[in-house]
């Protein structure tokens, strides 16, 4: 049987045109965030009329002059110290003048003289601006029963410095005159005394919250409905930036330590020889390393050909090299050299001095390779 293949050949049909696709233009359904807003925003009272710190008060005039505008309608809301729905706090110091030979008291002795006007071991007067009157009536529960006078205050940056020298002039002119001022409005002339061990101008000062001069702060309106907007205004997302509303950020806040003039020479020397290198510097260590800059005025050369120290008063002076370990336990940072024994051992040692500073990575200043 023979097999047969059959050929099939198709019949090819031309393609009829598509038909044109219509589109019907459509709307743009791309979500687009914004910002929420808060309905009639609340007026805030100016910061001319508020008892607050400098710093505070130009916070807050940064907020009103943002969008959304507060309106002018009356009552305006104020802020106050308060601890129910607390929107801040403002960080105040217990501070004399610098000369004080006290360096800390107990905050039961703060709060006695202020409730009692007894235990009046350290201080007879205690002068305060308004905003720390209003925040230690509300802290302590009333008016002062010992002497506590009232130093005028502003809004004005340029105006508070000479008010503050006022105040200064004021505790430093009279016996025993105290003063409590905000941390952001502390000055050179002023020396913070520390509460219960804690102090604002330690890197230990952690949490804020556990020392006794912090103040909550809320806000204040006798009217509850615009009292509410008031809070919902201080959240708006513009004012992230401005927030907390605080004059304490730990952020900010660089410590510096001079040291004044080191010699590590004649009986100091000796003693380090005798009992270590490290023992000037064993019971100021940890202050001296919790600085963020720690500045040393070392005013003596390093020279390799140093000899050994004695008691005496003889009065060329170097140091040998293996005392730079005592400079590094102590954390230095940067060094001094306008002391007036640098050039004791000639431009040989300086020269050795300043490579092994260099080594360190310790910047140097008042003095150098062309300068002496």
């Amino acid at each position: 049987m023979a097999l047969g293949i059959a050929t099939v050949t198709p019949k090819i049909t031309e393609p009829s045109p598509e038909p044109a696709v219509q589109t019907t233009p459509t709307a743009d359904l791309t979500a687009v965030e914004t910002e929420p807003v808060v309905e009639n925003p609340p007026s805030i009272c100016s910061p001319t009329d508020q008892s607050l710190p400098v710093s505070l008060k130009s916070k807050l005039l940064d907020m009103i002059n943002h969008d959304p505008a507060p309106d002018t309608d009356e009552p305006c809301t104020t802020i106050v110290p308060g601890d129910d729905r607390q929107i801040g706090q403002m960080v105040l110091t217990l501070v004399a003048p610098f000369p004080t030979v006290t360096d800390e008291i107990e905050t039961v002795s703060l709060k006695s003289f202020w409730q009692t006007g007894g235990d009046n071991t350290f201080i007879d007067r205690l002068l305060v601006y308004p905003y720390g009157m209003e925040a230690l009536t509300w802290l302590w529960g009333g008016e002062p029963k010992g002497t506590v006078e009232l130093m005028p205050h502003t809004v004005q940056d340029i105006d508070f410095a000479d008010i503050q020298m006022d105040m200064i002039k004021e505790a430093w002119i009279s016996e025993r005159t105290w003063a409590i001022v905000a941390f952001d409005e502390l000055h050179p002339r002023w020396k913070v005394i520390a509460l219960d061990g804690q102090s604002p101008i330690q890197k230990s000062f952690d949490p804020p919250e556990t020392y006794a001069l912090t103040i909550p702060l809320t806000l204040y309106n006798e009217n509850p409905t615009r009292l509410e907007r008031s809070f919902e205004y201080f959240a708006y997302p513009k004012f992230e930036d401005l927030m907390p509303f605080s004059n304490y950020n730990p952020e900010r806040l660089t410590t510096v330590i001079l040291t004044g003039v080191t010699a590590m020479v004649r009986a100091t020397a000796v003693g380090m020889d005798e009992r270590g290198i490290h023992v000037p510097g064993e019971d100021l260590a940890d202050v001296l390393k919790e600085a963020d800059i720690l500045h040393i005025s070392n005013e003596v050369p390093f020279a390799e050909n140093c000899p050994k120290h004695y008691r005496g008063n003889y009065l060329v002076f170097c140091t040998p090299e293996s005392y730079m370990d005592l400079l590094r336990s102590i954390g230095t940072d940067v060094v001094e050299l306008t002391g007036d024994h640098f050039q004791d051992y000639g431009p040989e040692a300086m020269l050795y001095t300043l490579e092994l500073y260099a080594k360190e990575g310790w910047p140097v200043y008042g003095g150098g390779k062309d300068i002496f």
